[in-house]
């Protein structure tokens, strides 16, 4: 039986380990502690599993994700700002589970600095897309 420690569960869900263990402690992360230890955790590979499914969460391992800070620097907007146009509705975000924090996922940052007219080299990308192709009719 594989078993997570709550560090390598963070880890693994890009949160803090103090994220894991609020989860942890509402009993919305199943595991157990190790005898004698107030502190250390742990949670087995199904009870992570059941975990993600449950909430809906895809493993974070292979996403990147952008907190409103990090998001409103990029975007060259003030943290407020970001959540703003979170609440708006125009910027798709989701809040940690057991958390009051937001990430916001570099595919809906992108969309949404697309529809700004926002430059995405800050992100490392072409901001022009390929759909903009020109369609001029070949001359015979």
């Amino acid at each position: 039986m594989k078993v997570y420690t709550s560090g390598q569960v963070a880890e693994i869900l890009k949160v803090s380990r103090k994220t894991v263990c609020q989860l942890f402690d509402s009993g919305k992360l199943k595991g157990f502690r190790l005898a004698g230890s107030r502190k250390d955790r742990r949670i087995p590979a199904e009870n992570y599993t059941s975990f993600i499914r449950k909430y809906g969460i895809s493993s974070f391992v292979d996403h990147v994700f952008y907190s409103p800070a990090k998001a409103g620097k990029l975007c060259n907007l003030s943290r407020k700002a970001i959540i703003r146009r979170i609440a708006s509705g125009k910027l798709k975000a989701f809040h940690i589970p057991g958390s009051r924090y937001w990430r916001i996922a570099q595919k809906h940052l992108i969309i949404f600095m697309k529809e700004e007219g926002m430059s995405l080299d800050v992100l490392g990308l072409k901001s022009n897309d390929s759909e903009k192709e020109s369609e001029e009719p070949a001359n015979s």
